[in-house]
């Protein structure tokens, strides 16, 4: 596999955890290239802004543009009136020989992992559509006069290696995805493919190294970004047994410092939850739950009330404030991250991240509504420390900044 020495890069990934990935099947799981692409895409963007943004001195149109441009001639692009890009700068191909699994209503599936799946994986009939669990190949061919790029690419292939997922809720751990071989131009590179918490926050340094600025406006590294390795050899109980244990762990210490009602919740936002008990007694508030910083849109259900309460994000368009469909902005996704690493057989650990970024574009505020109809509109003020707090939690010595 690693012996071709044309410009081109090989990857190995292991997904450690599964992966809720549908094709025209919904219960049949595939990897397919464009999957791959758009997450090299996300994770390009969130390590070169700080260079962009740099270059530009500080002007974040210039900057915007200059990325885009970037962007496009490199992934590709709808090809426009000029002939100006059209297809990217490197060919990718896709060998997989993971298992698809299929979850039947009698899985047990622990209290933690369900909260992460959330309700559009997880129903009372058990989880739904195929998944896939194993190792796959991405194989990259570059086209002439793109070597600068190639290093490039090689990064975001580590930063999804490290970070990432794909499918369905890879925010929250589902799809984690693992490096365990990069080649460039045939030769290997051992050194970009951490084998033990040390040499993975060695590299997590490495990649932040052109963090710049402040508040990207995007989901972009910034001095302001966090990486923690909560779950770990030297932390309570040890590294997780399996993935099934790490998800758990991770998830029941989530939904506890989150959540309300459930019996050994902190209630650490009862706050929020009062406040939202106002809307659902359709009286005005001024303010947003705190914990929106976990990603919109929310629902809240209050059984004392027999009222639903939902959290939208909404724009101003000639003084009229209008909720955005499903083809606009009608939800911001989560800023905070977790990812499953395995370092060795028996030997899981939880990465969780955070990327402070502009929360919402100038001008959003958000809605609340109760069947529908909406109560009032707040201005959104994201308060990072909610996630922040989570994380200091697990008093981890692997975490990066210091």
């Amino acid at each position: 596999m690693f012996e071709v020495k044309k410009k081109t890069i090989e990857a190995e990934f292991e997904l450690v955890t599964p992966a809720f990935i549908g094709g025209a099947d919904q219960d049949r799981a595939e990897l397919r290239p464009p999957s791959i692409k758009g997450a090299l895409r996300f994770w390009w963007r969130a390590l070169r802004w700080g260079e962009f943004y740099r270059n530009s001195e500080r002007n974040e149109a210039q900057a915007l543009r200059e990325l885009h441009q970037t962007e496009a001639a490199l992934f590709g692009a709808a090809m426009d009136s000029e002939q100006n890009h059209g297809q990217g700068l490197f060919l990718i191909k896709v060998t997989q020989r993971p298992k698809s699994l299929k979850f039947t209503e009698n899985e047990n599936i622990s209290p933690g992992y369900q909260y992460l799946l959330g309700m559009g994986l997880f129903q009372k009939e058990g989880i739904r559509r195929g998944v896939v669990l194993g190792n796959f190949y991405v194989h990259l061919l570059f086209k002439k006069g793109s070597d600068k790029y190639q290093m490039e690419i090689a990064d975001s292939l580590c930063a999804l290696g490290m970070f990432g997922g794909l499918g369905s809720r890879s925010r929250r751990g589902i799809g984690s995805v693992n490096l365990r071989k990069l080649a460039i131009n045939g030769e290997l590179q051992p050194q970009m493919v951490p084998a033990d918490e040390d040499g993975y926050m060695k590299q997590v340094e490495r990649l932040f190294g052109k963090a710049y600025g402040e508040s990207p406006p995007f989901t972009a590294f910034s001095p302001e970004s966090r990486v923690d390795i909560s779950i770990h050899a030297g932390s309570y109980k040890g590294c997780a047994r399996s993935w099934q244990d790490a998800l758990s762990r991770i998830g029941d210490d989530f939904q506890l410092y989150r959540s309300y009602r459930i019996e050994k919740a902190k209630r650490n936002f009862e706050d929020d939850h009062n406040l939202v008990l106002k809307v659902a007694n359709l009286n005005k508030v001024y303010r947003a739950p705190r914990r929106m910083v976990f990603g919109l849109p929310h629902n809240y259900f209050y059984s004392s009330v027999n009222a639903n309460v939902e959290l939208n994000p909404v724009h101003s368009k000639k003084n009229h404030i209008m909720v955005l469909t499903k083809e606009g902005r009608s939800r911001r996704s989560s800023p905070f991250f977790i990812h499953i690493h395995k370092f060795g057989a028996g030997k899981f650990c939880a990465v969780q991240m955070v990327i402070p970024a502009c929360f919402l574009p100038a001008g959003d505020r958000l809605e609340y509504s109760v069947k529908k109809r909406a109560v009032c509109n707040v201005t959104p003020t994201p308060d990072w420390k909610c996630i922040t707090d989570y994380l200091d939690r697990f008093g981890t010595p692997w975490r990066f900044p210091k």
